[in-house]
């Protein structure tokens, strides 16, 4: 037994959910001492935005716009096309399996439990 208890893990997200706390207070500090070391070029830096954040949302707009263009064409074709220094890559629809009819199916038919493949249990945090 590697003495794992769930009174264990509960301390330890305590102690991450303490060390949160701290680090937002830190970014806290951290943004107000950055607003009043820039304030003096805030205006030259709003300036510089209001030139060029226009030009580059126009930009970016036009190459999405043109982005989905290529890659219905892409599929059109049914394969991938090389430019330059930019690919459209061309993939096959993904194949899905309707989990549920296939648990059904297996009990009746021992061969498709024994192609079921189960992934290794895995853990992620989520804040609250």
């Amino acid at each position: 037994m590697s003495g794992v208890t769930v009174e264990k893990v509960e301390r330890g997200l305590v102690r991450l959910a303490e060390m949160r706390d701290q680090l937002e207070m830190i970014q806290l500090a951290y943004t107000a001492a950055m607003d009043q070391a820039t304030a003096p070029v805030a205006k030259a830096v709003t300036a510089v935005k209001s030139k060029y954040e226009p030009e580059i949302a126009a930009v970016a707009k036009r190459m999405e716009e043109l982005k989905g263009k290529i890659k219905e064409a892409t599929i059109e074709l049914g394969k991938t096309v090389d430019g330059e220094g930019v690919s459209s890559v061309y993939s096959r629809g993904r194949t899905g399996w309707d989990t549920a009819q296939l648990e059904f199916i297996a009990k009746s038919t021992p061969e498709v439990e024994e192609a079921r493949k189960e992934g290794d249990p895995y853990a992620s945090i989520k804040w609250k």
